[in-house]
């Protein structure tokens, strides 16, 4: 007291004495001041709660406090928890005692109840006790992340598409979405079916609004046109609307197989070779080549030689359906002359089969009618990929009064034999025979042929491993009224597609009889000239069919 008394002494007030200013100095010098008076929860979003309270002023309920520490949990708050729970940012200055403060805590997550409390120190960080503990729950976030509008395609492979976009956001066109959903079909994407098309796993994280997102799409088939779409999802999970849809093809790097059964015997007519041999497929053996590169040479024709051989431009164009006999005659040659031939098949992408087999034959010197009949195709020892194989013999002569006949049995000594009908001579070098039974799978036959009074010819032998194919390819409206599919599968469903992928015939539960389609689709409406996709259903059979005019 020694300081009162010195003020007793020193210092007269009008109307207060010293002793009572001694007083006034102990009871309200600076120290622990109150805590926030009324702290109430007032009004919360998705990721934020606001708060209201009174100033408490900065000795306990006058003047004006320094600073606020405002901190918030997921449990109650109490003085033996308060260090562990989170601490807000930019608290307000306080304001003098008795005014009115508000604070907004943000970066809260939704759908979640929240306790908050307050404490309040005075320039010489005396800390107030805790305040009174207000709880508050945000509210459910219903904003999905923004539209993607810019997904682009980029680098395409055999089997996979990069693809770019920009980040949309987590709420519209802010923060951070949460995921995307990438998917892909071979057919426009749209929101309806949108779970239909196949969806991608491993996408990346989400980055911040506003930054570019690249992914690659794998494990896609080789030379196919693919659509591409994306949807967004924030953490409730608030889903986007569908992106815009792209689309591309994979690079078809897959070449047609190699022809291994080129057959060569000598033609109808002086200077002529008549060749034959299957169709290969686009990829491999599956679907339809596209076109041929035939060459011949008097010496034998090597992959070293191929490109000095001399090139035969007249080859069947466009190529038949893989499995398919194909028939031609080179004309123009040295009669007597032998010849090598070979040949290499091309895609629409311009991939190249390996070099064919190489057959030999000599040019044919000019017939009389009194020569053996020639067989042509199919040539002993070859594979046949058809139940109705087309038998092809040399005709004997120009005259069209010539009558032939074909046989094909199941023994070599023709003791059970199918013969043909009388079948008169054909305009060009040969003369064939369609079989009109379905022949068995994986059997031997053998087959022979006469014209006129001619005994019969020399037998052949061909194994049979059918396959689906169509014929005629390409179909003509204007010189078949329909299209064959033969060799289906019993129980099988035959899809015909357009190049987008949009089905334009379907057939189901078929019994494995033949398929004759008139070009038209499911309305009965002619389809347009073009290249259409066919395949059986659950099965790798599938491939193209050309329809002209």
């Amino acid at each position: 007291m020694a300081n009162c008394k010195y003020w007793k002494k020193q210092v007269k007030l009008i109307g207060i004495t010293a002793l009572y200013l001694c007083a006034f100095t102990i009871f309200f010098s600076p120290g622990i001041t109150a805590a926030g008076q009324g702290l109430k929860a007032v009004m919360a979003s998705p990721n934020s709660v606001a708060l209201t309270w009174t100033a408490p002023g900065d000795d306990s309920i006058t003047g004006t406090a320094a600073q606020y520490d405002i901190r918030y949990s997921t449990s109650s708050i109490t003085d033996g928890n308060w260090d562990l729970a989170t601490q807000a940012t930019g608290e307000p200055t306080p304001k003098s005692a008795g005014g009115t403060e508000t604070f907004t805590v943000i970066g809260l997550q939704p759908n979640t109840t929240y306790y908050f409390a307050i404490k309040a120190a005075d320039e010489v960080s005396n800390w107030s006790g805790l305040s009174n503990v207000v709880n508050k729950s945000t509210t459910s976030e219903t904003t999905p992340p923004a539209v993607i509008t810019n997904l682009t395609t980029g680098t395409a492979t055999a089997t996979s598409v990069v693809l770019t976009w920009t980040a949309p956001g987590d709420d519209s066109i802010t923060g951070t979405a949460a995921q995307y959903d990438i998917r892909y079909s071979t057919s426009l994407i749209t929101e309806l079916n949108w779970s239909s098309a196949s969806q991608i796993t491993g996408e990346p994280i989400p980055k911040s609004v506003g930054n570019a997102e690249t992914f690659t799409v794998t494990g896609l088939q080789n030379g196919t046109l693919y659509y591409f779409a994306i949807k967004t999802a924030d953490e409730v999970p608030n889903w986007s609307g569908l992106s815009n849809v792209v689309n591309k093809s994979t690079t078809d790097q897959i070449p047609p197989a190699r022809i291994g059964d080129l057959a060569a015997v000598e033609g109808a007519d002086s200077g002529e070779i008549f060749l034959s041999w299957s169709a290969t497929g686009d990829d491999g053996t599956s679907g339809t080549a596209t076109s041929y590169t035939l060459k011949y040479s008097t010496d034998s024709i090597t992959d070293a030689n191929w490109n000095s051989a001399n090139v035969y431009t007249s080859v069947p164009s466009p190529p038949l359906s893989t499995g398919l006999t194909e028939n031609m005659t080179m004309s123009g040659l040295g009669p007597g002359q032998l010849y090598y031939v070979a040949l290499k098949a091309r895609d629409d992408a311009l991939n190249e089969s390996e070099l064919s087999n190489v057959a030999s034959s000599t040019a044919a010197m000019p017939l009389s009618a009194d020569d053996q009949i020639i067989l042509l195709s199919p040539v002993s020892g070859v594979c046949i990929h058809s139940s109705h194989p087309t038998l092809a013999v040399k005709n004997v002569n120009a005259s069209s009064q010539n009558i032939y006949y074909f046989q094909i049995a199941a023994d070599s000594h023709f003791i059970s034999v199918t013969t043909s009908p009388a079948i008169n001579q054909q305009g060009g070098v040969s003369t064939v025979w369609r079989i009109p039974i379905r022949l068995t799978d994986n059997k031997v036959y053998y087959w022979r042929a006469s014209a006129n009074e001619l005994p019969y010819s020399e037998v052949f032998h061909f194994t049979v491993q059918p396959s689906v194919h169509p014929y005629p390819n390409p179909f003509d409206r204007t010189k078949g009224s329909h299209a064959t599919f033969t060799d289906i599968p019993a129980n099988g469903s035959l899809i015909l597609t357009s190049v987008s992928g949009t089905t334009i015939r379907q057939w189901n539960n078929l019994s494995g009889q033949d398929i004759k389609w008139d070009g038209t689709n499911e309305d009965g409406y002619p389809v347009a000239p073009g290249t259409y996709l066919w395949f059986i259903k659950g099965s790798d059979s599938k491939g193209k069919l050309v329809v002209v005019k």
